[in-house]
């Protein structure tokens, strides 16, 4: 990375003490939705009665919005949804008369056999028993809490070792019992203790996720302050345009907020995110336009029918009888994804749909073949420019403030320089190179001592864990980072870990996270010059959610890269 970038960086921020650490601050703990959701899109009667519910439920907040366009239409959904659960409702009701029908006869002959049985023979003791019948439920509540706060004190793993979900209900369990009448005021005491070194512990995973600090106090305050600022994403500049973007995740990180404020916070969030995603596009293009022209590119055309790859129709995609190899790299991959979409569309004629899956079937053959020559491109550049990045250019002043300001960055969020400087930075706390890969796996904390990238600029298919082509181009900003990094230290290690948001059972999202974690790490090894040994997968599933929800949420599906060479132990870089 050259000085003039690295002063640039330098100079957006406001720099802290030069050599200063990151030291994660307290976050609040309490409970919370998140309202950016996707909808199943599974016809009404494929869906089981709770999955009808939840979906009536989602669309029903939906369908108050503006319709976006190419969007389903959540009126007409929600509608088909209500009269599915009014069909099961009056099918389940029918069968009733039925059934008390048929079970009638039954009571009344043991209601006959009940009468021929004799009376008690000691009345005044059954008199005595009723009472102490009637207060079983007092003694089963009492014996409930006893037993629930028992296995509560004998908890005594370390936050530090739960997963974020096991965290998160530790905390609600607790919290639950310290308001329990029925909880003796030792066993309070000692359970407030508790869950303060676990709000402490998640209060200190937010921060290091998103860089946000906040006293307990102010949660209430902060989103009131966030919700106020009725600011247009457009009109900020990048750092208040961040600074609002930090915010709003932590916020929805937190626990406690109702559902009104969850709902605007996350439509904040999804404009301000839009905003400063087209800007860092804008400028990616306009560099590449600049810089030296690929050889194999030029003569080619980069023109698609209709503006923009998401404007074209099935009209538009046929009458381009254009071969790949005539498209720019960037016009074949918007191509490709226009007839990607296209094919999950419902009006598509059979010979319609048939062209187009031939066209995209040639057109990402062609693509791989490009990669593949991309790969070569850069590293016959590499070698006639001398180009490598020093990897000492991340310390100090750069580690202590900017990237304590954002510790985790997102890709399609972030500048190409940006990028550079978080895959070099030093840990974000003093540590001993003493690891092993393996401790990553085990003591997943390990993650938050170092800067993360997530690879949001990739895009997987509903439940898959592979990448297509097309998607694999969208990694080589991050690629050729990783690929000078490499050449300047070819014992560099990096993690790649994968998520999953917590739809689905946790074996098949643990299953899915890694698949994906790999995906990620098959394309770096086979389109860029970095080397297996170069690279770790860990799966971490739904474990670490970055917004405490069960719906579906795409902030909590990602891959996240981080570099993780200052924590391993020689014996781990060979």
């Amino acid at each position: 990375m050259t000085t003039t970038s690295t002063k640039s960086i330098l100079a957006a921020f406001t720099l802290a003490i030069a050599g200063s650490y990151f030291a994660p601050p307290a976050w609040p703990a309490e409970k919370i939705r998140i309202a950016q959701v996707e909808i199943d899109m599974r016809p009404s009667a494929e869906l089981t009665d709770p999955e009808l519910k939840t979906r009536i439920k989602l669309l029903r907040r939906l369908a108050k919005r503006p319709q976006p366009t190419g969007k389903p239409d959540y009126q007409e959904m929600l509608k088909a949804d209500r009269r599915e659960m009014k069909a099961r409702n009056e099918k389940a009701s029918s069968t009733e008369p039925a059934q008390q029908q048929a079970a009638q006869p039954q009571a009344t002959e043991r209601a006959k056999k009940e009468k021929k049985k004799p009376a008690p023979a000691e009345p005044v003791q059954q008199q005595q028993a009723e009472p102490a019948q009637q207060e079983q439920p007092n003694s089963a509540s009492e014996s409930g809490a006893a037993v629930s706060t028992d296995n509560l004190m004998l908890d005594q793993r370390p936050a530090a070792e739960l997963s974020e979900a096991e965290l998160r209900q530790r905390l609600r369990s607790t919290q639950k019992l310290i308001k329990d009448e029925n909880t003796s005021k030792d066993q309070r005491a000692a359970m407030v203790a508790k869950r303060k070194a676990d709000a402490a512990e998640l209060n200190s995973r937010i921060a290091a996720t998103t860089g946000a600090t906040m006293q307990a106090d102010e949660l209430n305050s902060e989103v009131a302050r966030i919700l106020d600022d009725k600011r247009p994403a457009a009109e900020l500049e990048d750092e208040p345009l961040r600074a609002r973007i930090k915010q709003a995740r932590a916020l929805l990180a937190a626990e406690g907020l109702d559902d009104g404020s969850t709902e605007k916070l996350g439509a904040l969030l999804a404009r301000d995110r839009q905003e400063i995603r087209k800007r860092v596009t804008a400028r990616e293009v306009a560099k590449e336009t600049r810089s030296k022209p690929d050889p194999s590119e030029q003569g080619k055309s980069d023109d698609l029918p209709g503006a923009t790859s998401g404007e074209l129709t099935v009209r538009d995609v046929n009458s381009d009888d254009r071969p790949g190899t005539d498209l720019t790299t960037r016009a074949l991959q918007r191509r490709i994804e226009a007839n990607r979409a296209l094919l999950g569309g419902e009006n598509l004629s059979g010979d319609d749909r048939a062209k187009i899956q031939a066209r995209l079937k040639a057109d990402r053959a062609d693509m791989r073949r490009r990669l593949g020559e991309r790969r070569e491109y850069r590293r016959k550049s590499r070698l006639s420019t001398g180009e490598k990045i020093a990897i000492a250019a991340g310390v100090g002043l750069v580690a202590g403030a900017i990237i304590a300001s954002r510790p985790t960055i997102a890709a399609a969020e972030a500048y190409d320089d940006e990028l550079e400087v978080w895959l070099v930075a030093p840990p974000l706390v003093r540590v001993q190179p003493q690891y092993r890969i393996e401790d990553f796996r085990t003591q997943p904390r390990l993650r938050y001592t170092v800067p993360g990238i997530e690879v949001d600029t990739v895009r997987f298919g509903f439940g898959e864990g592979f990448l297509r082509e097309e998607e694999v181009l969208k990694l080589e900003r991050i690629g050729s980072v990783i690929e000078r990094i490499v050449s300047s230290n070819p014992n560099e290690v990096f993690l790649i870990e994968g998520h999953t948001d917590a739809v689905g059972t946790p074996e098949a999202n643990q299953i899915l996270s890694e698949q994906r974690a790999n995906a990620v790490r098959d394309a770096l090894i086979q389109y860029f010059a970095v080397e297996d040994k170069n690279l770790a997968v860990v799966g971490y599933g739904e474990s670490y959610l970055k917004i405490p929800t069960q719906a579906p949420e795409v902030e909590n599906r990602r891959v996240t890269l981080r570099r993780i060479t200052p924590l391993l132990r020689k014996s781990s870089l060979q």
